[in-house]
């Protein structure tokens, strides 16, 4: 049995929000990094008028909250597998005052649309029961990754934003713990120019096949991207920022 609390926390330029975490579980530090923290610099990617912030791979919300109270002109959309966390992302969302601005796709972000992915929860080593929640799409990511997994639908940015109508996308964040490469695969011209940053972290899925995860992940979008990441590519997990070419 897991115990649900709701802690405060201060943001950037004076925001703050109340969220229900797990208490043992990875969420209070990810609340800490990504909110308090400001860990992808949301205060650096102000949109303009019209221009959306797609989050992928939202966990309990902590980024999509963030984001909708820096810039309430913008609407967010934010992705998220995990049954457990689209519960705790719809009660952050609403204790926030943000039912309005941030709409939830309860769906895998992938290379397909209605199909079925299985996102793997961690096992019950220490380091597992801590990140439990932080599916992933590869067993072969870190040891952690344990046998139980959901089987959930997937979705195409193509989709999203043609369903919604988007015109623009001023960041697309990005964590989706190795399913990052199938989200970005073989996304049509037109989508990619629509967007402007993309932000987030890389993950690499299998480390004794692949040796360079972020050029791996870079070479799907550089014809229309420019690699800005500053802090050097290593082999298991790190940042990334592509920037859209003018």
């Amino acid at each position: 049995m897991i115990n649900l609390k709701s802690l405060g926390f201060n943001g950037p330029k004076g925001v703050t929000a109340n969220f229900i975490i797990r208490d043992g579980t990875a969420d209070e530090c990810t609340c800490q990094a990504t909110y308090r923290s400001d860990e992808y610099g949301f205060v650096r990617y102000q949109p303009g008028p019209g221009e959306w912030m797609i989050d992928a791979g939202g966990y309990i919300g902590t980024t999509a909250v963030l984001y909708a109270q820096l810039y309430p002109q913008t609407k967010v959309i934010v992705i998220e597998p995990l049954p457990e966390n689209c519960e705790l992302i719809k009660k952050n969302i609403e204790n926030n005052g943000l039912k309005d601005r941030i709409i939830l796709i309860e769906k895998a972000l992938f290379n397909t649309t209605g199909e079925k992915v299985d996102i793997h929860y961690r096992d019950d080593s220490p380091v597992g029961i801590a990140h439990k929640f932080v599916g992933s799409q590869s067993v072969k990511y870190t040891e952690s990754v344990g046998c139980k997994f959901y089987g959930a639908e997937t979705i195409t940015l193509e989709k999203i934003i043609n369903d919604f109508k988007i015109e623009a996308v001023r960041l697309l964040k990005m964590d989706l713990e190795c399913s990052e490469y199938k989200a970005l695969e073989n996304q049509p011209e037109y989508i990619l120019k629509k967007i402007q940053t993309i932000k987030g972290e890389y993950h690499n899925p299998d480390k004794s096949l692949i040796k360079n995860p972020r050029t791996r992940l870079y070479k799907l979008v550089e014809k229309y991207f420019i690699d800005k990441s500053n802090e050097p590519e290593t082999q298991f997990i790190g940042s990334f920022l592509f920037e859209r070419r003018s």
